[in-house]
């Protein structure tokens, strides 16, 4: 699909929180603002999202996903299945469950 791993957890957590600040999203990611900023930049130029002015802090900067956004999130979604059986291929179901219980509890969903 042409985005980075990167690209699309940044896509994910802005369809799930839409108008967040850059510095919001960058949060939820647990990336440095630095680096969502450059990414969200490219990310604009493929069209895939719009930075916008908040209404709520004149100062941040908001951001939303495009129509463009929303079809490259819905298709990179609809690959999730494929994905993770690609993954976990290699491991017995008692070993699958137990890594997806700790990638949970790393990335803070538990």
């Amino acid at each position: 699909m042409g985005l980075t791993s990167r690209q699309m957890v940044l896509l994910v957590a802005i369809a799930q929180n839409p108008g967040a600040s850059q510095k919001v999203i960058g949060d939820i990611v647990a990336l440095d603002v630095n680096t969502v900023s450059d990414t969200l930049r490219r990310m604009e130029r493929k069209q895939l999202i719009e930075r916008i002015a908040s209404k709520a802090d004149g100062r941040s900067i908001a951001v939303r996903l495009t129509a463009i956004g929303l079809s490259v999130l819905e298709e990179g979604l609809s690959r999730n299945p494929t994905l993770q059986a690609q993954v976990i291929e290699r491991l017995d179901p008692e070993e699958a469950a137990k890594l997806k219980i700790l990638l949970r509890k790393l990335l803070g969903f538990e």
